[in-house]
């Protein structure tokens, strides 16, 4: 609401003009403050009142559907498949990369669960791919895209053959895959085949998951805090009844020394949360 009325104020209905440039100050300013509360969540830094505000929707859920939920928050790639592409950056690494023989064409472990942990942190699912002999449809594509890298490397020799002489149609046509998928197919390779980064999105995905985590453990806290609350209210209700028709001079002692646990979380840190919750549980 804080929001809303501030952009309100600084653009009133009652302005008539308008420009593309309003526009680019707002996704901007949305931007700068969805970038904030990310890093302050990851760093514990973040309020509980902002927690609920901003992660309201995710009280309640299971634990494996908020850490899916952040997992999709942290990654800068969003929607479908078809838009999971490589940086800038790694397309050129990619493709002045040389290539190196591959020691054996069946795909190791390490490719495989590299595959599975990319496409497990963007929940996507492995496209049906047309594959001969056993194994999986990851196993079958990293076959395939190893013995594109064989091709290169006798056609083309050690010296010189660079990730940019791969010719991904020979994949793509190989496994039988839609043109709109090159790209993935592209950071499938870079990732899992040509810079080995399973350990990179392990590490990811476990500290997704621990964000996840924590939110839970937070909104265990609250929901915790609320119901003291509530029982706070039926507790006095009834020591007054008691008191005044049984015990004048009775107190509920274990309940007063419990009343401490009834506090407010709204600008305390979630790291401080979190170590309540733990004592406190």
């Amino acid at each position: 609401k804080e929001d809303l009325a501030k952009t309100l104020e600084l653009y009133p209905p009652t302005r008539r003009q308008f420009h593309s440039g309003m526009v680019v100050d707002i996704l901007t300013k949305v931007r700068d403050n969805f970038e904030s509360t990310m890093t302050k969540l990851k760093d514990m830094t973040i309020t509980g009142l902002a927690i609920s505000t901003d992660f309201g929707l995710l009280r309640g859920k299971q634990l494996e559907e908020i850490c899916r939920q952040v997992r999709h928050m942290f990654q800068p790639h969003n929607g479908t498949i078809e838009k999971l592409v490589l940086s800038e950056v790694e397309q050129r690494e990619m493709d002045c990369t040389f290539l190196q023989p591959p020691i054996q064409i069946e795909p190791n472990q390490h490719e495989v669960i590299t595959i599975g942990l990319i496409m497990g942190t963007f929940n996507f699912k492995m496209p049906s791919l047309k594959h001969q002999g056993d194994g999986t449809q990851g196993k079958a594509l990293v076959r395939t895209i190893k013995s594109e890298i064989a091709r290169v490397m006798d056609a083309e020799g050690s010296e010189s053959a660079r990730g940019s002489s791969i010719r991904w149609t020979n994949i793509m046509q190989a496994c039988e895959l839609s043109e709109n998928l090159e790209n993935w197919l592209k950071f499938i390779t870079y990732h899992a085949i040509l810079k080995k980064t399973g350990n990179m999105w392990k590490h990811r995905v476990d500290e997704c998951d621990q964000i996840g985590t924590n939110l839970e453990h937070v909104f265990k806290c609250l929901d915790g805090v609320n119901a003291l609350k509530l029982l706070r209210d039926v507790t006095n209700t009834f020591s007054l009844l008691y008191k005044r028709e049984t015990k004048p001079d009775w107190e509920d002692k274990e309940w007063q020394r419990k009343k401490a646990l009834l506090r407010s979380f709204d600008n305390i840190e979630m790291k401080n949360i979190l170590t309540f919750w733990q004592i406190n549980k």
